[in-house]
């Protein structure tokens, strides 16, 4: 089904996006920390990014699901969504330690 393969490669862009942030973690915490504006430099830019993608894409799984179709393709590309989204809020509350 060509529609859950495009929701399946757009999560799959998120967990390489924030394996990439997650590496760059001092770097965001440090710019959190400083209060800098999120958008106002690429690496905050690209955390809220994820987030605002991940509800995307949940609101698609949605939508299919609703439809009828609770196939096991969908069941794994919602768990696979909330491991991304679990580990955005991981490298969110890394940062949060980092600023008490």
């Amino acid at each position: 089904m060509p529609e859950l393969e495009q929701i399946r490669t757009r999560i799959d862009e998120l967990a390489r996006t924030l394996k990439h942030l997650a590496g760059e973690n001092n770097e965001i915490c440090d710019e959190l920390v400083a209060g800098v504006a999120v958008g106002a430099r690429p690496t905050i830019a690209e955390l809220e990014e994820v987030r605002a993608k991940a509800e995307d894409i949940r609101r698609d799984l949605a939508v299919i699901k609703n439809r009828g179709r609770l196939d096991p393709e969908v069941r794994d590309l919602e768990n696979k969504l909330e491991q991304v989204l679990n580990r955005y809020y991981w490298l969110w509350q890394k940062c949060k330690e980092n600023m008490a």
